[in-house]
């Protein structure tokens, strides 16, 4: 027997790390292998489970199994040509029949197709023994590294996180920018970039043996870690015995005698970026032992080094001299690497070498643009999606645009231009799965169909085919909603056109070009699966394409019985996360088509708990007075791909998080840790909560940004009516603007505010996702919730829960009465009535800034204003208000009244957004103004609320800055100075 001490939650916990790490790598994965393993979850583990703890000879048995170990696949890499015309042409199929070019060679890339039991020993080895060794990486190794344990919390490791890895794009974005903050002091800069060629492939895992086995002997690891650590490697060796034989030309033909078992780790098995890591551990302590380089920072097998510049002559100014000082380490004129003791075949790729020379001070401006261009991508992905371009195409020429992006940027890396082609390619897709999964086909329906066109030209050009091959299946995902099926149909047969002109090329390898094609027609039939609607097929072409692909999607009803398979296990496009917080859209589809026998209590007990699982059952039918039992029903809640947020478990569950028992276990069954504490009377205000934010630190100033944005009657008018179209077809594309200009200038922002009544429902969420990632929190008035004959006028802040940017946290609260108008106008249009569901209303705590919030005509209300006397710094009122002159008075009394600043958001077709201040000398009391204009703005304001305070804690008010505070006021403890 294998003495190991594996359990089932063990194993289970590991699955779900697993699935996640899969499916952010879904490009080079089969989804079906997770489906089909998921569907018989519990079998399935129990199997492995009994192979883990029964004899050698079983085990070995198992694991030699071709099935169990996994097979490969080859993709496109990319493409060369000859030139046969004097001037560069695109490299389309008209081209190359006009004889201008010719297809000179196909490149493609080896991955491996693992089993999912070979993929959940990797994360048994990273549970146990990676994360171990990760802690020995010096602070030069940036790429790939897991999360870190957490001494402090009494679990195991496997069970502290909901993933693996550490997101890779904050590492990837300082790995480049920490060479810029060595590159700006006054010095004489060398930088060399380069990679590693084949790195997977040209691992020696002997080699590599020998490098973990002595890591690990700095540890103290137990025989069922040893145990998983020989298994581990046992598979790798196996599966390049298995896979390697058939493709011995695919290596570099300098490896002489090749060990098919010995060499390479598969590129998708997860625990190979750790190891692949480790491999070069001794490498990266030659350079810094011996190079002494002013900056090295690797990610995995690319390098930048900057030493300092003296001394080199041109013919000196390349790898292999500059690293001459290694000792362990030998670079030949070839490129080729020697490691000292060891049989190395690693090597430099020359395509991707690159030299830069910075002269101290002098080149500041360069280098300056430089970082500029190389982060300017990173900040595009914080804005909201925006296709608003696609409108209209007449002047629009992507093809152009795509690659004049590239051509700007003199990146570090010679394949920048190629990376920031993807980006940009995959961004515009990205933006188009968004609104469809998001919004009404109306906003985007004619904008995908012009998009498609325009693509199709660009995307059918051999080379982008090639370079942009990986994120082909995507586009063709949001093919099936164009509801063209000519323009279907154009597609499919160009793939096949493309396809055929490739497969007919010189020095094309026929074997691996087979295999390439089945992998990339699968892709893309999946995509098709995991982008279809839940509840109908939308092309007829698509389907009876994916039937002939695919195995089980021969009718309608099959493939759409695969597209609810995927939903459930969480492995379609709509998030099955979106269950909770967009639960009415789902409503019907849980009801009848969750698959009840999938999940038993043992699997709940493993990850919640009884009292949890009933604290979401009647919290969610409460809310939308549902069936809501099929929720917890399906593997996709247990072994989720999108864990839900913090933010989205506050929207599911409306200020439960203000309630001790439920809300507080459930956030950290998903990880999620907050401070939050309430009082429900605070300093004698009745029907206020206090709440506090205790994570987030004081600060003695805050930023409040007022925007000046336009809501038409006729959407108000839509909304009430429960009419399908948004009638305003400028306002989705003003609000994306707006917000993306926000986030622009974030740095100077704290609290967006945006009036009553503004922000539709299917997109707040994702407006406080983006701003909450750039550390703006946000104060709005949200469209009417209609439940039946009633309507609910909500408040939502949407509060940082601390400094880290770990999370946001929604609160909510509802407007009392509605105006006269109102009350009147919604019940003529629908028979709808208000009725609050938060009547309690909030005074909260953040950033040591004390501020409460009412809706419109709650100001009227004097109770409202004069409990709040002494026990806030600011006021915000959001408002949807024609009667500006009554406001005026009320905004400038309840300023002085209160003895506090009072800001009023109001909708901009009447205008008279403002901040005002109780400040003695009149000029100063209107912190800002807006109204009028033509174009959606918005204006920020500095509330020094710490002056405000230090005035306050007197006993009698002083002459200045502010005027007296008012006869009977008394400033709270809270807000009194210490």
């Amino acid at each position: 027997m294998n003495k190991v001490s594996i359990t089932k939650e063990e194993l289970l916990f590991t699955y779900r790390k697993v699935k996640r790490e899969l499916f952010y790598e879904k490009d080079y994965i089969k989804l079906d292998k997770i489906l089909l393993f998921e569907e018989n979850i519990e079998s399935n583990i129990n199997n492995l489970l009994s192979v883990l703890n029964g004899n050698k000879n079983e085990t070995q048995r198992f694991f030699n199994n071709h099935e169990n170990i996994g097979f490969s696949e080859f993709i496109l890499k990319d493409i060369d040509f000859s030139k046969k015309a004097s001037v560069d042409v695109k490299k389309s199929i008209k081209n190359l029949d006009r004889n201008l070019f010719e297809i000179k060679n196909i490149g493609f890339r080896f991955i491996g197709d693992l089993s999912i039991y070979f993929q959940i020993i990797g994360g048994l080895w990273l549970n146990r023994i990676g994360y171990k060794l990760d802690l020995d990486f010096p602070d030069n190794v940036y790429g790939c590294r897991l999360k870190k344990y957490d001494d402090s919390i009494n679990i195991p490791y496997y069970k502290q996180n909901h993933t693996l890895y550490k997101p890779y794009f904050n590492d990837y974005k300082k790995w480049q920018n920490d060479l810029f903050n060595i590159i700006k002091e006054d010095k004489n800069v060398l930088v060399i970039t380069s990679d590693l060629k084949k790195y997977y492939h040209s691992i020696e895992i002997s080699e590599l043996r020998f490098k973990v086995d002595k890591l690990i002997k700095k540890h103290s690891f137990n025989k069922t870690d040893l145990f998983i650590n020989e298994l581990l490697f046992q598979m790798i060796e196996h599966f390049n015995d298995l896979n390697n034989k058939n493709y011995q030309d695919f290596f570099d033909s300098n490896i002489n005698n090749l060990d098919n078992k010995n060499f390479g780790l598969p590129l998708t098995l997860n625990a190979s970026r750790v190891l692949a890591n480790i491999y070069l551990l001794d490498f990266d302590q030659d350079i810094i032992d011996n190079l002494k380089p002013l900056y090295y920072g690797r990610y995995v097998d690319d390098l930048i080094i900057a030493v300092e510049y003296s001394g080199y002559t041109n013919d000196q100014l390349c790898l292999k001299d500059i690293l001459k000082p290694l000792k362990s380490f030998v670079i030949y004129d070839n490129n080729s690497i020697f490691h000292e003791g060891f049989d190395t075949y690693l090597k430099f790729n020359p395509e991707k070498e690159n030299i830069f020379v910075f002269n101290g001070i002098e080149d500041k401006i360069e280098v300056n643009q430089l970082k500029k261009a190389i982060n300017k991508n990173s900040s595009e992905w914080k804005l909201l999606p925006d296709n608003s371009d696609y409108e209209e195409i007449e002047n629009l020429d992507l093809f152009h645009d795509l690659n004049k992006s590239c051509e700007e940027v003199n990146g570090l890396r010679k394949s920048t231009g190629l990376i920031l082609k993807r980006n940009k390619f995959i961004k515009e897709i990205v933006s188009f799965e968004t609104f469809i999964c998001s919004y009404n086909s109306q906003v985007w329906r004619k904008r995908l169909f012009n998009f498609l066109n325009i693509i199709e030209s660009y995307i059918f050009d051999f080379k982008n085919f090639v370079d942009l091959n990986k994120y082909l299946p995507r586009l063709f995902g949001i093919l099936i909603h164009s509801n063209n099926e000519d323009l279907i149909k154009k597609y499919f047969e160009t793939l096949e056109s493309v396809m055929g002109y490739i497969k007919v090329s010189k020095n094309i390898n026929s074997t691996y070009f087979e295999k390439s094609k089945v992998f990339l027609y699968h892709k893309i039939a999946e995509n098709i699966l995991t982008n279809s609607s839940l509840h109908k097929i939308q092309s007829n072409y698509a389907q009876n394409w994916v039937s002939k692909v695919l195995k089980g999607n021969s009718s309608k009803e099959d493939m759409l019985k695969n597209v609810i398979r995927l939903f459930n296990t969480d492995l379609h496009k709509i998030a099955y996360k979106d269950s909770f917080y967009k639960f009415p859209e789902f409503v019907k589809y849980l009801n009848n088509n969750i698959n009840l026998s999938t999940v038993s209590d043992n699997l709940a007990n493993t990850f919640f708990n009884k009292s949890i699982i009933e604290f979401i059952k009647i919290n969610v039918k409460t809310n939308y007075q549902e069936n809501s039992s099929g929720i917890t029903d399906s593997t996709g809640f247990y072994f989720f791909t999108r864990r839900p947020s913090l933010l989205e478990l506050t929207v599911t569950f409306k200020n439960k998080i203000l309630d001790k028992d439920g809300f507080k276990d459930l956030a950290e069954k998903y990880y999620h840790k907050y401070s939050l504490s309430e009082e429900k009377e605070y300093d004698d205000v009745k029907n206020f909560s206090f709440v506090d934010f205790s994570d987030t630190k004081n600060k003695a100033k805050t930023r409040v940004c007022n925007t000046h944005f336009f809501t038409d009657d006729i959407s108000f008018d839509a909304k009430v009516r429960i009419l399908n179209d948004e009638p305003d077809v400028t306002r989705f594309d003003r609000l994306i603007k707006i917000v993306n200009d926000v986030i622009k200038e974030s740095k100077s922002i704290d609290y967006l505010v945006f009036h009553e009544l503004s922000l539709p429902r299917n997109m707040y969420v994702h407006i406080a996702k983006k701003l909450s990632f750039v550390g703006v929190n946000l104060i709005a008035g949200l469209e009417y919730k209609i439940s039946g004959l009633t309507v609910d006028n909500q408040l939502v802040y949407i509060l940082n829960s601390d400094d880290n940017r770990s999370g946001s946290i929604a609160l909510y609260q509802s407007k009392l009465f509605g105006a006269i108008h109102e009350s009147k106008e919604i019940y003529n249009k629908n028979g709808l009535s208000i009725v609050p569901k938060f009547e309690k209303k909030l005074v909260v705590k953040h950033n040591g800034f004390i501020f409460s919030g009412l809706i419109c005509n709650d100001l009227l209300d004097i109770n409202n204003r004069s409990v709040l006397r002494g026990n806030i710094d600011l006021l915000f009122v959001v408002a949807w208000n024609p009667d500006l002159e009554t406001y005026q008075h009320l905004i400038n009394s309840a300023c002085l009244d209160l003895h506090c600043f009072v800001s009023i958001c109001n909708n901009k077709q009447y205008g008279d957004t403002r901040i005002r201040a109780p400040y003695k000398d009149s000029w100063r009391r209107d912190l800002q103004k807006i109204h009028g204009g033509t174009l959606d703005s918005f204006i920020i304001s500095e509330i020094n609320f710490k002056e405000l305070r230090d005035y306050q804690t007197n006993q009698i008010s002083p002459d200045r800055p502010f005027k007296p505070f008012p006869t009977g006021f008394q400033v709270s403890n809270e807000r009194k100075l210490k």
